[in-house]
Order: C-alpha cells, then sequence, then structure tokens
C-alpha cells in the first residue's frame, strides 16, 4: 500500500509543472497577433496561473488560438490564487481601457466582476463556468457560458452502468456504483443527478451510493469516501472534486476497481508519476472550454456576440466529453462504445431530456435523488 507521503508529492506534482511559466498580474504571459493596429485586444484574467492546471491551460489555448485566427491581440494575466488581486486586477484591466474584451471565469471571479461591471458599463467581459444573474440588469456588457455538466456526467454514468454489469476484469456481480463531489452546491449536484440519469438509462436496477467529501482538496477524506462505498460493493466512482480525486483513484487502485474522474484527462495527468493508478482511471468528464471559449471568441470577430446573455454547451454543441485515451480503451469494449453513442444521440436529438439541479426546487432535487436507490 503507498504512503500518504507519495501521494501528497503527486498532488504537489500536479499542481506545480511549469509553475514558473508565468508571474503575477505584474508579470504577464502576452500572445500578439500580426493584425497590425487596430485590431481587436483581448486579455484572459485567471485566478490561478498556466501550468498550474491543465484547464487553465486549456482555455488560454483557445483563446490564442482563436485570437490568432481573428486577428486580435491576445495576453494571460495571472494571479496565482492570490484572493488579494482578484477584485484590484479587474478593475486595474477595466481602468486601463487597453482590452476590449476581458475573459474569466469560475466562481471565485464573479463578485470582482459583479464590482467592476458597475463602475466600468462599457467595459466588455466574457465570464465562464457560471451564469452571471441578468435579471439585476447589471450585466448587459457580459456574456456568460458553461458546459452542461449534467450531460456529461449523464454519459459518465452510462458507462459506469455499463462497466459494473460488464463481467470485465476489476468489476464485481455487484450492481452498485458511486458517486463523490467535494461540497453540496447546485452544480456538483448537478453533476451528481446527471449521472444517476445515465445510469438508470442502462439499468434501473443499479444502485447509485453518493455523498460529498467536504474538500476539493483533502485526499485522504476523498479516499475515506471512496473506501467505503467500494466496501459497499461499488466497482467505480465518479469523484466530482477538483484534485482530491487524486484520493479517490488511490482508494480505486488499492482495491483494484475504477474511478472516472473531472474538468481534466486525470489518467494523462498522473500517468508518468503512476502509471499504474492511471490504469484504473477509466475517463474523465470534462468541459469542452476549446470549443466554448473559442466559439464565444470567433462571435466577437464577427459582431454576433449576444451581450447580456447566458449560453449553456450541451452534447449538441461538443460542450461535453469523455476522455478517449489508451487507458478508456484498454477498458471499453466496442459494445460499450455503441451504448454511448447511442445514448448521447438520444440527448442530442431531444429524445432524452437528462436531469438537473439548475431551476429546480429543494422537493424537485430531493425527488432526483430518490431514483439513486435501486428499483
Amino acid at each position: 500500500m503507498r504512503t500518504w507521503k507519495k501521494m501528497i508529492c503527486l498532488l504537489l506534482a500536479l499542481l506545480m509543472v511549469m509553475a514558473a511559466a508565468c508571474g503575477t498580474s505584474e508579470s504577464a504571459s502576452e500572445s500578439v497577433s500580426d493584425a497590425g493596429e487596430g485590431n481587436k485586444k483581448i486579455c484572459y484574467l485567471t485566478s490561478s496561473a498556466l501550468g498550474d492546471d491543465p484547464l487553465v491551460d486549456s482555455i488560454w489555448e483557445a483563446v490564442e488560438s482563436a485570437g490568432k485566427d481573428f486577428g486580435m491581440t491576445t495576453k494571460c494575466v495571472e494571479l496565482n490564487n492570490d484572493t488579494s488581486l482578484y477584485a484590484s486586477s479587474v478593475m486595474d484591466l477595466c481602468e486601463s481601457g487597453e482590452w476590449d474584451l476581458i475573459i474569466t471565469g469560475f466562481y471565485q471571479m464573479v463578485d470582482p466582476v459583479t464590482e467592476a461591471v458597475e463602475e466600468y458599463p462599457d467595459q466588455k467581459f466574457l465570464v465562464f463556468d457560471t451564469e452571471l444573474d441578468y435579471s439585476t440588469g447589471k450585466f448587459d456588457n457580459c456574456v456568460s457560458v458553461e458546459g452542461l455538466q449534467n450531460e456529461g456526467s449523464f454519459l459518465a454514468g452510462v458507462l459506469a452502468a455499463c462497466l459494473t454489469t460488464s463481467g470485465i476484469e476489476g468489476f464485481n456481480e455487484d450492481k452498485v456504483v458511486s458517486f463523490i463531489g467535494a461540497s453540496p452546491s447546485v452544480t456538483l449536484d448537478d453533476f451528481l443527478v446527471g449521472y444517476i440519469d445515465g445510469v438508470k438509462y442502462v439499468d434501473p436496477s443499479i444502485e447509485v451510493l453518493y455523498s460529498y467529501s467536504g474538500s476539493f482538496t483533502d485526499l485522504a477524506a476523498s479516499a475515506e469516501h471512496a473506501l467505503a462505498h467500494f466496501e459497499q460493493g461499488a466497482d467505480i466512482s465518479y469523484a466530482v472534486m477538483g484534485a482530491a480525486g487524486l484520493g479517490v483513484a488511490d482508494a480505486a487502485l488499492q482495491k483494484g476497481v475504477y474511478m472516472i474522474g473531472v474538468d481534466t484527462d486525470l489518467a494523462a495527468e498522473v500517468s508518468g508519476n503512476n502509471e499504474a493508478m492511471a490504469e484504473h482511471i477509466v475517463t474523465s468528464c470534462c468541459k469542452n472550454y476549446q470549443v466554448i471559449i473559442y466559439d464565444q471568441i470567433k462571435a466577437y470577430a464577427e459582431g454576433t456576440l449576444e451581450l447580456g446573455k447566458h449560453t449553456r454547451y450541451g452534447l449538441a454543441e461538443n460542450g461535453m466529453y469523455l476522455c478517449d485515451n489508451k487507458y478508456y480503451q484498454a477498458i471499453v469494449t466496442d459494445e460499450i462504445k455503441a451504448v454511448l453513442e447511442e445514448a448521447a444521440q438520444k440527448v442530442i436529438d431531444g429524445e432524452i431530456v437528462v436531469s438537473t439541479t439548475i431551476g429546480a426546487s429543494d422537493e424537485e432535487y430531493a425527488e432526483m435523488l430518490r431514483r439513486a436507490s435501486a428499483d
């Protein structure tokens, strides 16, 4: 059994790769197109740093790519998770008057953007992975976008259900799968209900165990929850908890079972340090920001960007996907792939409407959770 010291080293390795790529808000990386004077200027403001999180890197790549394709100047400003810089950096960018469009996102940047738009109503913002409250009338100069995590999680549920009943080595005869989130919230609950729908699509008699570890970073807590689920018969767990998913991966390795990651290709990230662990990560459910961000910048370049509007990208818009890598290919059979393709097409065609906690009442959410038990 591996030690937690090794696990911590692995976590640090994942979080610190290329940490020196760029510094603070005063030493930002910059990519300039060759469009010449008069071209539009876009600034990507990230609360963390390039190299710290593959998701952040992916968004920056989309910004750079769109900038080059549409003749725009692009720049990345990194705040290295220094919360004291969040609000002031947004204000500084607005005050400079240099940027036609500021791109930022995730929940931690909502308050800084909300404060800035009141003082700079002409500054345009693109905010990702969150929905702004347009009913307040404050965000007429903004657009917000997000991937439909419930639809992506639906596919994760279909996959988990197919595998748990497949008879493939590492999967037992118990019809039980697992979900572990970091903490209850509308967004994370949305992952859960989509996952339940996917499992029940395949076999209503499969039980979905679910719990929340309380942290996005506590590997020990996530491993404890995962081990508890595995002891109850689950042979695959969907971990929606950021870096803490490594704890679930470690538990899966210990028990000889499997897990599904989230946001980035977790198997690819850990493979360099721990190939054995990567082999127990079937796939990861990801939001396709290469499509989402690029699409919005394209609309901005073409003058069709709709300010004051929230846009969601589901399976039909290629906004969500399951990572297809060598670990996925080694486990997932052609028969299961066909089931996944059919299920995805039914969602795209509107034949299946995946449950969502967005806008749901407490009573409606409770009813969604009741479906987790075996029929």
